[in-house]
């Protein structure tokens, strides 16, 4: 059986896509970095989700990048940390 996150780990997932809406996005990048080191498919939905919430004509992808990098960041992390404790 899977194990049950426990409530403070539930709350930064939703938090953080929520956070793009009501807070500058250095802060939404400040909760997406620990929600990714837990779920680390989140900081590349959140990227995605920026840019489709900010989307402008002729601008770049930036926040879907941002995303995508912290995403391999967070699996690279979690990969090391399982190798190092097993």
């Amino acid at each position: 059986m899977k194990k049950i996150p426990n409530a403070y780990v539930v709350t930064l997932i939703l938090l953080a896509p929520i956070s793009l809406l009501f807070f500058p996005p250095s802060l939404t990048l400040i909760l997406t970095l620990p929600a990714a080191l837990v779920y680390p498919q989140i900081a590349l939905f959140t990227g995605i989700f920026a840019d489709i919430l900010y989307y402008a004509p002729k601008a770049n992808l930036e926040a879907s990048y941002v995303g995508a990098l912290v995403y391999f960041f967070a699996v690279f992390v979690r990969y090391i940390f399982k190798t190092r404790i097993m």
